[in-house]
């Protein structure tokens, strides 16, 4: 059972908080929106509470940051998976990605794109190399607005059967909320009022693109 308080992951060394944590956590935001290093500090948040939410939900082995291999034409680079589980021994997965966004900001069409045929497989590949699950939960979640063209994107997608695709805004995330930690809404909704002001990165000048001959982690 998780509790509306600091929960420890030892095998994963991944900390989840709620609570009375988050509650401060928004404040903390709230006071550092000028600082240049809180985009990074929402991204990091947003990340911890969708990681909390899972294990809430009953996922098991939940990572943070994941990176795992995806094939080039020519050469190996990396996808990173922003939040991830599984359950059953891994007969059901499940991966999200995480836009800490403004309000205002719609989800990128190229995001959903490069989620769904880059990310979702490389991370299949690299966790269940011998055999698919039976079920493969893959979402994006943005603090920002799912628009008619991202959902459109993702309808355009071709994916394998086993795997369930969802786009969620920040209103539909905050509905999802279990009644037992509304808490954590302060915290979407500063991350929502702020945004995240960095640009926005072209998946195909993307660093995390260039070959390499091994899977060593790229910075």
């Amino acid at each position: 059972m998780v509790h509306n308080s600091l929960v420890s992951d030892p095998r994963n060394r991944v900390q989840f908080f709620g609570g009375r944590a988050y509650r401060e956590l928004s404040v903390s935001l709230q006071a550092l929106k000028t600082n240049p290093f809180v985009v990074d500090l929402k991204s990091l948040a947003f990340e911890a509470l969708s990681g909390f939410l899972l294990k809430n939900d009953g996922w098991e082995e939940v990572q943070l940051n994941l990176r795992v291999p995806f094939q080039l034409p020519v050469g190996t680079t990396e996808r990173e998976v922003d939040v991830s589980g599984q359950k059953n021994s891994w007969d059901e997965v499940c991966l999200i990605e995480c836009k800490a966004e403004a309000g205002t900001k719609p989800l990128e069409v190229e995001y959903v794109r490069k989620f769904f045929t880059e990310t979702v497989p490389a991370f299949l590949a690299a966790k269940c190399p011998n055999q698919n699950p039976s079920h493969c939960r893959a979402e994006i979640w943005t603090t920002g607005v799912v628009t008619d063209l991202a959902r459109r994107a993702l309808n355009e997608t071709k994916m394998k059967k086993f795997i369930t695709p969802e786009l969620r805004g920040r209103e539909d995330l905050i509905e999802r909320l279990p009644k037992t930690l509304q808490s954590t809404r302060r915290l979407i909704e500063t991350i929502a009022e702020f945004g995240n002001t960095r640009p926005l990165s072209k998946p195909s000048v993307d660093e995390h693109d260039r070959p390499t001959a091994s899977h060593e982690r790229q910075t």
